[in-house]
């Protein structure tokens, strides 16, 4: 995963993902962990917690205004979630993890600043304001008898569950009320947002469903649109072998084609357009375009703009109530104070380059690797190094080029700004050195964690004549798509990922300096993978080889009797049903 991308798409939502959620009810499972951490915060010190609030240098004594570690693990779990829905794989302990434990930091973080307002200025929840609150909660969680029997077996009953959240949704609907006041936009902030922005607005949230075909032959698609005007869509797809599919179209994939949307109605078939190296053809199923305020408010552009409004006001409030207060946060985690930092820099790249020049003078003191600094520093620098290499790869790119365009000088001033002015044997120079420490970090990383994948993703990089690396990484990609293999022959990027992992294996299995172990472990995986996707014949190719290079490694009598069941299954037809 790209994280500077990732960061990127979030930056607008991480404040108020998590809190929403809950003040909605939607994430009232995991209050459970909330209301713990908070019963524990009364005879304890700001050494316990994750983080705490000072002013002036002081930690503010108030255990409301701390981070407490129950507290961190039950919003960190939210983001896990989202990992584990966006990406149906579990989250990665050297690079994600921190990642997403230093966001729900933030997000609390911010909390606690919104919470020094509230007392600050005496904001409170009333009676009636707090019982409606509940009242929403209970009656979502009665409305799902599965949440129901969860409650139930883990509080006793629903009464006695909404009593534990009572304070934490107290202090949840203050928050919620303070965020109104110093962030809150009005429907005509929007409007006037929307009048300066028109066009770009108008133009990103137009969409038209539309039903496509695709064909790399023109005269394929001439034929098919002629066809489906006259006996329809699906007949003429079906006719001349083509497979729709749905689409949603929008400007950012054809401005002409879009053109010719707007003026067409529902059923009509438009086509063909070539698009890149194939001819597309496609019927209008519905359209929803963006012509006017009106349209605008009732699209989800107009939900996005008044969040990103909201936080944007917000975050210039933030800055300035800190700096009016003295307000700061000390830290008691030291790894997840460098990931925090990391986050809070995402758009001050000359602190980012900071923070990878301190983090590089504790793993490169003297400039000679120290492998006790702790793991997760460690990871960290090597994303800092991967972003650094990233910007000196552009720089020796602009030193390349005789002609430069006036956006790319403007970006290569930026690049001069930030590392430097450098000719292209210094860019090189520093190429070298960011390549060489991001080795020895990496290698390190393999060495205590060779089952994460974004350490095996990034050894196998730098060390593909490594057998064990090279078998670790393809070994943990099939252990990823094996619950697939059933399905893999209905989806065609599956099979070319198991493909890929079948040539990583061989190349495992035909290394020099691998170890007869290991390579009898590649060879078998081969044979399993053929076997889970039913091919006998590639099967018994490789049981054949099994057995020459390994004669005493498989009870090989029962491995071929299963490849014989196989062929004769495949050989033997199937018995119709009965009607």
């Amino acid at each position: 995963m790209s994280y500077r991308k990732w960061m990127k798409k979030w930056q607008a939502v991480i404040f108020w993902a998590i809190a929403l959620a809950f003040l909605g009810g939607v994430i009232w499972w995991s209050v459970g962990l909330y209301v713990s951490s908070r019963r524990r915060a009364q005879n304890i010190s700001p050494a316990a917690s994750v983080a705490y609030l000072t002013k002036e240098g002081t930690a503010v004594n108030d255990p409301q205004l701390w981070v407490l570690p129950d507290e961190l693990e039950n919003r960190y779990s939210w983001y896990r979630y989202m990992h584990t829905m966006r990406y149906r794989s579990s989250t990665d302990p050297f690079f994600d993890e921190p990642l997403y434990r230093a966001l729900a930091l933030r997000d609390l973080m911010a909390e606690k600043v919104l919470l020094y307002y509230a007392k600050k200025n005496d904001i409170k929840v009333s009676k009636k304001e707090l019982e409606e609150r509940l009242d929403k909660i209970r009656k979502q969680i009665e409305s799902n008898q599965q949440y129901v029997d969860y409650v139930k077996k883990r509080y006793g009953s629903v009464d006695r569950y909404i009593t534990s959240i009572k304070g934490d949704v107290e202090i949840s609907l203050i928050i919620q009320k303070v965020r109104d006041q110093v962030a809150g936009v009005s429907e005509e902030d929007v409007k006037d947002y929307y009048n300066k922005h028109s066009e770009e607005l108008n133009k990103k949230y137009s969409k038209a469903e539309v039903e496509i075909v695709t064909s790399t032959d023109e005269a394929t698609m001439n034929e098919f649109v002629k066809l489906a005007k006259e006996k329809g869509f699906t007949q003429a797809a079906t006719a001349l072998k083509l497979y729709p599919f749905t689409y949603s179209m929008t400007y950012s994939f054809s401005e002409d084609i879009m053109k010719d949307l707007e003026s067409s109605t529902p059923g009509d078939i438009l086509g063909p357009y070539k698009h890149g190296m194939s001819w597309i053809a496609m019927q209008v199923k519905s359209l929803d375009f963006v012509k006017s305020y009106e349209d605008f408010h009732s699209s989800k552009g107009y939900d996005e703009v008044k969040r990103d409004l909201e936080n944007q006001k917000f975050l210039s409030w933030y800055k300035r109530f800190m700096e009016e207060e003295k307000l700061k946060f000390a830290f008691n985690d030291e790894e997840l104070k460098y990931w925090y930092e990391y986050v809070e820099y995402q758009k001050d790249e000359k602190k980012l380059l900071g923070l990878k020049e301190e983090l590089e003078e504790r793993l490169f003191p003297e400039g000679k690797f120290d492998e006790g600094v702790p793991d997760l520093m460690k990871s960290l620098y090597v994303v800092l190094l991967e972003w650094e290499e990233n910007g000196l790869r552009q720089y020796r790119m602009y030193l390349s080029q005789e002609k430069l365009s006036d956006e790319e000088k403007k970006d290569l001033e930026r690049l001069e700004n930030l590392f430097g002015k450098m000719d292209k044997g210094e860019v090189k120079k520093a190429l070298d050195k960011v390549t060489e420490q991001e080795k020895q970090v990496v290698k390190n990383l393999y060495s205590i964690g060779g089952n994460s994948y974004g350490v095996l993703s990034r050894a196998v990089k730098f060390f593909p004549e490594d057998p064990q690396i090279v078998y670790d990484y393809y070994n943990y990609l099939y252990s990823q798509f094996k619950p697939m293999i059933p399905y893999a022959k209905q989806d065609a990027q599956t099979m070319y990922m198991l493909a890929q992992i079948q040539m990583g294996f061989y190349t495992v299995y035909y290394s020099d300096k691998a170890s007869s172990d290991l390579k009898f472990d590649a060879l078998y995986n081969v044979y399993e993978m053929n076997k889970l996707l039913g091919d006998a014949t590639s099967a018994s190719q490789v049981l054949a080889e099994l057995q020459k290079s390994f004669p005493d490694k498989l009870t090989y009598d029962v491995e071929w009797k299963e490849i014989e069941d196989m062929f004769t299954s495949e050989s033997t037809p199937s018995t119709p049903a009965t009607p």
